[in-house]
C-alpha cells in the first residue's frame, strides 16, 4: 500500500471521529500542570491530536494544498505570518514563555484547520457536518442535565469532564423558582461556553427548519424540529444570559431577511407553533435573569467594566505589540489599585480588547485583515452564518472564551473555515443541497 493511500484512508477514518468528539474535552497537561491559572497550562486535547494528524495527512495526500489556497489569497498568508510574528514578539519582554508559545501554536493549528475545512466540504455537506457534530453534542447535553440534578460532576474525566460541585467556592449556581441548582458544565470549562455552543447550533437548526421545503420529505422536517428542541433545552439550562440575549437579537435580525426571501411561506402551521412556543419559553425563563443581571447582579457588570479599564491602561502602555499572548492575567495584579474591587484574575471579557491588549494595534489590524473576506462578502454568506457571527460578536463583547478556551476556539475557527469555504475570489461556492 502506498503511503499516500494509507494517509488518505487514515484521514477518512479520523474525520467522523473528530466531528463526533469535537467538543469532548479529553485532555492531558503536557507540563506546568500545577500553574495557578488554567490559561497558562498547555493542555493537549484529543481534538488537537486528531486535527494535527488530519493536517499531516493532507500534506502527504496533497503536498501543495496549502500553497494552492494561499495562492488565491497571497495577502491572507502574509497577514497570517505577520500575526504569528507579532505573537512571538512578546518574547522580547518579561512573559510567561510557555503560555505565550502555547497560544501561538494553538492559533497556528486552528488557522490551518480553518483553511482545511474547504477540503472537508468536498466530502461533507454543511448539513451533514453539523448533523454529525450535533450528534456528538447529545451525550454532553445529557451529561449537563445529570450534573444539574446531582449538583456535582460525575467524574467522567475520560471525555474531559472537569471536577466541581455545589460545595466548591465560586462555583456557578443559579436560583430558579426558589430552588438552587448547579449550572451544567458538561465537558466545557464554564456554563457560558456551554451556552455559547448551544446558541450557535440552535441558530443553525432554526435556519434549517425554516428553509426546508415540503418536497424534502417529513423525515428531514422531523430531524430539524428535534434538533431545534434539543438545542433550545441546552441553551435554556445553560443559564448563560449573554447567549440568551445574543440568540434573541440574532434571530430578530434574520427574520426580516427570511420574510423577504419568501421562506416564511414554506412554514407549516406546526412549525409556527413549535417556533412560537420555544420563543415564549425562552422569554419566560430568560427575562427574569436578564433583569436580575441589570439589578441584583451588579458585580457581574462591575467586574467586566473594571477589567475593561485595566485593559485600556495596559494597552496605552504597550500600544503597538501588546503585552504578549496569554499574558493579560499575569499583568493585571499590579493594576487592581485602580479599581474598587477585589482581585478577579480573568482575561478581559471582551475579545476585541483582549486581542488589542495582548497583540497591540498591529495585531488587531492583522486580525481584521484576516477576517476581511467575511466582512467584504457578508451579504453572500448564508443567513445562519450571518446569525452565528452576530452571535459571536454580541457574546464576545462580554466574554472571552471564543479566543481563549478550546471549545470556543474550535467553534470560532470552524465558522471561519465554513465562511471562507463558501466564498472563492468573492463569489459564493455552490454547496450540495442541505436536504438530499
Amino acid at each position: 500500500m502506498k503511503i499516500r493511500d494509507f494517509f488518505h484512508g487514515l484521514q477518512i477514518g479520523l474525520i467522523p471521529i473528530l466531528l463526533l468528539t469535537f467538543f469532548w474535552q479529553t485532555r492531558i497537561a503536557v507540563f506546568n500542570q500545577f500553574e495557578v491559572y488554567d490559561y497558562l497550562i498547555p493542555f493537549l486535547y484529543l481534538s488537537d491530536i486528531l486535527i494535527i494528524v488530519i493536517l499531516i495527512s493532507q500534506f502527504v495526500i496533497e503536498p501543495q494544498w496549502l500553497r494552492t489556497i494561499l495562492k488565491e489569497r497571497l495577502w491572507w498568508g502574509v497577514l497570517l505570518l505577520g500575526l504569528i510574528a507579532v505573537g512571538f514578539s512578546g518574547l522580547l519582554g518579561e512573559v510567561h514563555v510557555v503560555g505565550l508559545v502555547y497560544r501561538i501554536l494553538k492559533l497556528a493549528e486552528f488557522f490551518l484547520f480553518a483553511l482545511w475545512v474547504r477540503y472537508l466540504l468536498q466530502r461533507y455537506t454543511i448539513n451533514r457536518l453539523m448533523t454529525v457534530i450535533s450528534l456528538g453534542l447529545m451525550p454532553l447535553l445529557l451529561l449537563g442535565l445529570m450534573q444539574m440534578v446531582l449538583g456535582e460532576s460525575l467524574g467522567l474525566k475520560l471525555i474531559g469532564e472537569w471536577e466541581f460541585s455545589q460545595s466548591m467556592p465560586g462555583i456557578s449556581k443559579v436560583e430558579q423558582f426558589g430552588l438552587s441548582t448547579l449550572r451544567p458544565y458538561a465537558t466545557f470549562p464554564h456554563p457560558n461556553v456551554f451556552g455559547g455552543v448551544m446558541g450557535i447550533f440552535l441558530l443553525y437548526w432554526l435556519s434549517q427548519l425554516v428553509q426546508s421545503r415540503r418536497e424534502d420529505g417529513q423525515h428531514y422536517r422531523r430531524k430539524d424540529n428535534a434538533m431545534v428542541l434539543i438545542f433550545s433545552i441546552g441553551l435554556i439550562v445553560s443559564f448563560s444570559r449573554s447567549a440568551w440575549v445574543a440568540v434573541l437579537i440574532a434571530g430578530l435580525v434574520i427574520v426580516p431577511h427570511l420574510v423577504r426571501s419568501g421562506f416564511s411561506k414554506q412554514l407549516k402551521r406546526s412549525d409556527v407553533i413549535v417556533i412560537s412556543g420555544l420563543l415564549l419559553l425562552i422569554g419566560i425563563v430568560t427575562v427574569p435573569h436578564v433583569v436580575r443581571l441589570i439589578g441584583a447582579d451588579v458585580l457581574s457588570f462591575s467586574r467586566r467594566w473594571e477589567l475593561n479599564k485595566i485593559a485600556f491602561v495596559l494597552w496605552r502602555e504597550h500600544p503597538l505589540l501588546g503585552v504578549g499572548l496569554n499574558q493579560f492575567i499575569l499583568q493585571i495584579d499590579q493594576y487592581w489599585n485602580l479599581t474598587g474591587l477585589t482581585r478577579f484574575n480573568q482575561p478581559v471579557h471582551n475579545i476585541i480588547l483582549l486581542i488589542l491588549v495582548e497583540m497591540g494595534a498591529i495585531g488587531v489590524g492583522l486580525f481584521l485583515g484576516l477576517v476581511w473576506p467575511i466582512i467584504r462578502g457578508w451579504r453572500k454568506l448564508p443567513l445562519w452564518l450571518q446569525a452565528s457571527w452576530l452571535f459571536i460578536l454580541i457574546t464576545g463583547m462580554v466574554d472571552h472564551y471564543w479566543w481563549t478556551l478550546q471549545a470556543g476556539m474550535l467553534m470560532l475557527f470552524l465558522l471561519l473555515g465554513l465562511s471562507l469555504a463558501t466564498m472563492r475570489k468573492g463569489e459564493v461556492v455552490k454547496q450540495p443541497s442541505d436536504h438530499p
